[in-house]
């Protein structure tokens, strides 16, 4: 989770994102990158609007 409402094209456009817990995601074209894992974000859903955010999906769990 990462604070605010961001959105596909502010995530894509980022080196990296900074999360909830303070730690930061690196971002490679599609990939978040965490210290022990990578996940792609799936393109077609994405900028999901939730009442409280905005849902991504991506296509594995990233663990700190």
């Amino acid at each position: 989770m990462v604070p605010g409402n961001r959105y596909s094209n502010s995530i894509l456009s980022a080196k990296r994102i900074r999360t909830m817990n303070g730690e930061f995601l690196k971002v490679d074209g599609t990939t978040l990158v965490g210290n022990a894992t990578s996940a792609d974000l799936v393109v077609d859903l994405v900028d999901i609007p939730a009442r409280n955010g905005v849902i991504h999906v991506i296509d594995f769990v990233l663990l700190p």
